[in-house]
């Protein structure tokens, strides 16, 4: 193992030493905290799931065979974070096998994204699945009502066309029994949103799809074996772990990950599970996801430093492909899948490495105490209670100045918030945006959608260290739509989230600018 200064090596041995990791699959919650926490002891039920994942897959793939059977051939899942990462990533990665239905997620409240949703879908052959943990999510349940009304104006039982996916005992458990949902299936109490990929929330959209669950508890249970039975730099998750931790500085640290096309959706997953995880009490690990093909940038300036490469192994004409279950090579981790089925081991790697970050940042990484903070300020803006009509929206010309004097030497990153329509128009304009901020700056950028990036990056914005310069991005809504049962619609609704994040940035001293943009300056020259 190349590790001439012995950073790596010495955590290892502190660990083996003091017995870290299987304290860890004990569920010994003292690695982290000397009492236990209320998101602590009670959300480390994701350490089971390689081998009780299939007492639901019974349930999960009944609902399949069912969803089938009625002719429904759309599925629309509406989710936020942990409820709609997984799901897009089994989406994006394997499609749908013929005779399974197509799967949509909605992890947006940008009126025009659910407009063109909405105006794609047969309601009658459309299946809603509206996924919540807690069940109040704001988001998914604005969604549900609005998609619910749809459905009802066609539908003499708009249920039949409804799955809810929550914990035992929410609220939406109750208005899916109430509204007589085709199902409501339970998730594990005792496992977080994020780690939550192994559960109903991300089994029951994979079977939708045709993915096998049963090869896909294979590879994570095959994970789980190589985690939990071996120690020092023979476990991948502890030497991942190690490796990224080596890279911390003050308790901080970018992550560069590198993937091929293929697993892109993958790092979008790993985003929520390391910086919603990491980024708190002023500390924290900031992904920072690239495809082989991104133009030169900060990024490739800094390949002589440490990198996560994700990628399809690689094989010669009659040979088998490489097998990489995780190792160092040239100041990377390199992991190399030979089958996207691999990816419910990859869940599992990427988890235990992200507890283990938690205990070298003395953190617990089950919680997310600064999510709440743009909620609050966000329900005041919305209630005519909050400051967002006194924030400054600068033209695009103005961002190239406040990047000028905002970025010093401290400053580790920059952040494009996007509260706009997360096309893929608009996706390829925030790409060229950030490579032109990267040659310019010399800095690190990450783009996020809004309110999806809330759920993930947002946490680390406002609880991570003071390194970060923010770009917040909004539009004119050009169609709205309203909220069935509230007087609002979902274009103020988006724009109060933008609002109550902006507020909140600022509440914390960090650096932050909005920026109106308008559909008539997309593909102007940068």
């Amino acid at each position: 193992m190349n590790d001439p200064k012995g950073g790596i090596q010495a955590i290892l041995e502190r660990w083996s030493a003091e017995e870290v990791v299987p304290r860890l699959f004990r569920k010994d919650f003292t690695i982290w905290a000397e009492k236990d926490l209320p998101e602590l002891s009670k959300r480390l039920g994701w350490i089971d799931l390689p081998e009780t994942m299939d007492q639901t897959m019974d349930e999960v793939l009944r609902i399949t065979e069912e969803v089938r059977g009625a002719g429904l051939e759309t599925v629309v899942l509406l989710g936020m974070g942990g409820s709609s990462l997984a799901p897009d990533l089994f989406a994006k990665v394997f499609g749908n096998r013929g005779g399974f239905p197509r799967l949509t997620v909605l992890d947006t409240t940008h009126p025009e994204a659910i407009l063109r949703v909405t105006e794609s879908l047969n309601f009658e052959s459309t299946l809603f699945i509206v996924s919540s943990k807690s069940g109040g999510t704001l988001e998914t349940r604005t969604l549900m009502e609005f998609f619910w009304h749809r459905v009802k104006e066609i539908q003499k039982e708009p249920g039949r066309n409804f799955i809810a996916i929550t914990d035992p005992g929410s609220s939406l458990e109750q208005t899916a029994r109430e509204r007589g949902f085709r199902s409501c299936v339970e998730a594990p109490a005792d496992v977080g949103g994020r780690f939550s990929a192994l559960t109903p929330f991300g089994l029951l959209p994979a079977a939708l799809l045709g993915i096998d669950l049963r090869a896909l508890q294979v590879s994570a249970r095959r994970m789980k074996s190589a985690c939990e039975g071996s120690t020092g730099e023979k476990n991948p998750a502890a030497l991942l772990a190690a490796a990224v931790g080596k890279e911390l500085q003050d308790g901080f640290a970018v992550l560069p990950l590198e993937t091929d096309s293929l697993y892109a959706p993958f790092a979008d997953w790993l985003e929520q599970l390391l910086a919603e995880s990491t980024g708190k009490s002023g500390r924290g690990i900031l992904p920072v996801l690239r495809e082989k093909t991104a133009r030169p940038g900060a990024f490739e300036e800094a390949k002589d430093g440490f990198v996560v490469k994700i990628h399809a192994a690689q094989k010669e004409k009659g040979e088998e492909a490489e097998e990489t279950i995780g190792d160092l090579r040239n100041k990377g981790y390199v992991i190399a899948l030979r089958d996207p089925i691999e990816l419910g081991g990859e869940f599992f790697r990427w988890e235990v490495a992200t507890a283990l970050l938690g205990e070298l940042l003395s953190i617990n990484p089950f919680d997310q105490p600064d999510v709440q903070l743009a909620k609050d300020f966000a329900k005041k803006v919305l209630e005519g209670k909050g400051r967002g009509e006194e924030i400054e929206e600068v033209p695009e010309e103005e961002v190239d100045r406040f990047l000028k004097e905002a970025v010093t030497a401290e400053t580790q990153y920059i952040a494009l918030q996007a509260f706009i329509d997360p096309s893929e128009e608009n996706a390829v304009w925030l790409k060229k945006e950030r490579e032109r901020i990267e040659r310019k700056t010399g800095r690190f950028v990450t783009v996020g959608f809004g309110p999806r990036f809330l759920h993930s990056t947002g946490q680390l914005h406002k609880g991570g260290p003071a390194c970060g310069v923010f770009v917040q991005i909004v539009d004119e809504i050009q169609e709205d739509c309203p909220i069935p049962g509230k007087e609002m619609t979902f274009g103020r609704l988006i724009r109060g989230q933008a609002d109550g994040d902006y507020l909140a940035l600022r509440q914390r001293g960090r650096k932050v600018i909005r920026m109106k943009h308008g559909m008539e300056d997309f593909f102007d020259p940068l």
